[in-house]
């Protein structure tokens, strides 16, 4: 159907690939270059660099994502949760309150961000290590 983050989901879950995920990024990157949903592929490439464990190329992609307007919020959450499997629970808090109920993503991400600052209490002050990649 022509959806280049469906093709993005497709490389990254293809296990028969051994450079599945290498070949998802190259693929979204010539999609963001062709102007081809955009902000969309950034934000799957923020995943799949995460997965890569280049956090900052995840984060990186998501700002990019980011500066497309109706996007920032869904930038902001998955830049949340980025933050919060690092442990960086300051960061995860400011990215978590800049999402925004009216934002494209809509009320949806809005919860998650309201309750992702829930769990983030619960942890804050905890003597947490950085998870493992997901």
């Amino acid at each position: 159907d022509h959806n280049p983050v469906k093709v993005i989901m497709s490389f990254r879950n293809d296990f028969n690939l051994p450079d599945r995920l290498s070949q998802a990024i190259v693929y979204g990157q010539k999609a963001v270059a062709a102007g081809k949903m955009a902000p969309e592929c950034l934000i799957e490439m923020g995943d799949v660099y995460y997965e890569l464990g280049q956090f900052d190329q995840a984060i990186a992609s998501l700002d990019q994502a980011a500066a497309y307007p109706g996007y920032e919020s869904e930038a902001h959450l998955f830049k949340g949760r980025i933050y919060f499997y690092q442990r960086e629970f300051d960061h995860a808090k400011a990215e978590f309150e800049q999402v925004k109920p009216d934002d494209m993503a809509g009320e949806r991400r809005y919860v998650e961000a309201q309750q992702s600052l829930q769990v983030l209490t619960v942890y804050k002050g905890k003597n947490v290590q950085p998870a493992p990649n997901f």
